[in-house]
């Protein structure tokens, strides 16, 4: 079965390479899993080990139950008064946790003993913010990790049909029509890369430096938006009147305009992928080294990472004027 290395901006021998094979899995040459540009084989494996279902388990039943003071068993209570039973037969006050025999003598439910009940409050709020944490970036990294899934499962099958279609109807060569599965695999690429750039946040951003990370989220939220727009233009589901394959059957102008909308967006893409790639892999150093110096007869957008001549008056990718 044949494989290829992909090209990911870094010297061959100065770190794991992303290895392609002929049946479309891409994996890392040093840890073996699914390949996972920007970030480390490290962050992969803390991701896997905090995304052990037994863990997510345990911090919502310390953030959202309480042990029965005689058996230790979780009791959840959505409904109802305080006074629980437990299966094992113990009566007890969710308050207080105190026995509910004669509760009513002894009421001490709106007395606060901070020796007594602090650990308990304090380890019950860290479980719920920890939890609350992991569901946000758990949340998206799903999001773009089953978008690149359907992507590629899906959405590039279907594309493929629709490519195959129009180079048949045209006789043209495979050249001229390839943009189209290009395009898929592309944002299939992109959706990669925005899953384990919050799989890498998860890790750092409270030890992140306040600039660095809003840094990061800023060219992190560019490429989520060119994603969602390039997305837009080519979902195989959603015909427009541009890429309806009727329309594409007529001849190769009709081609090539649905092919340079879509280069376009392409372009700013690949520009914002990049960017967020050479920031992580450059140690999150000052963007504009990070990026490269700028070369004579360009500008360097104020806004995002674009790079335009200078007799363009607006970053083509996000609308910026020049400055002046």
């Amino acid at each position: 079965m044949a494989v290829k290395l992909l090209e990911l901006g870094a010297a061959e021998g100065a770190g794991p390479v992303n290895i392609l094979c002929s049946c479309g899995h891409s994996f890392c040459s040093k840890c073996s899993e699914k390949s996972h540009r920007p970030v480390g084989c490290d962050v992969v494996e803390s991701w896997i080990k905090q995304n052990d279902s037994s863990r997510e388990d345990q911090l919502w039943l310390v953030a959202n139950t309480k042990p029965c003071p005689a058996c230790k068993a979780p009791i959840q209570k959505n409904a109802g008064c305080m006074h629980m039973t437990c299966p094992c037969g113990h009566h007890f006050c969710w308050l207080c946790l105190g026995p509910f025999v004669n509760h009513d003598s002894y009421y001490s439910c709106n007395k606060y003993d901070p020796t007594e009940f602090q650990a308990a409050e304090d380890s019950r709020e860290k479980s719920a913010a920890a939890l609350k944490k992991y569901q946000f970036y758990y949340e998206r990294f799903e999001h773009h990790d089953g978008g690149r899934k359907r992507c590629l499962d899906d959405w590039l099958e279907q594309m493929s049909l629709k490519q195959l279609a129009v180079q048949q109807a045209l006789e043209c060569p495979l050249e001229e029509v390839k943009f189209m599965t290009d395009t898929m695999q592309l944002i299939a690429e992109s959706m990669n890369c925005l899953a384990w750039t919050y799989a890498f946040r998860y890790f750092n951003d409270e030890t992140l430096p306040a600039a660095k990370l809003r840094q990061l989220e800023k060219i992190q939220g560019h490429l989520e938006h060119r994603t969602n727009d390039l997305y837009e233009l080519a979902d195989p589901h959603q015909e427009t009147a541009l890429a309806h394959l009727d329309y594409l059957c007529k001849g190769r102008y009709e081609v090539q305009s649905y092919g340079q909308r879509l280069g376009h967006s392409m372009r700013q893409l690949r520009e914002h992928l990049e960017s967020l790639c050479k920031y992580l892999e450059g140690g999150m150093q000052d963007p504009d080294a990070a990026f490269g110096e700028i070369r004579p007869g360009y500008w360097k957008c104020a806004r995002c990472p674009g790079v335009q001549r200078l007799s363009k008056r607006k970053c083509e990718l996000c609308g910026a004027w020049k400055p002046r």
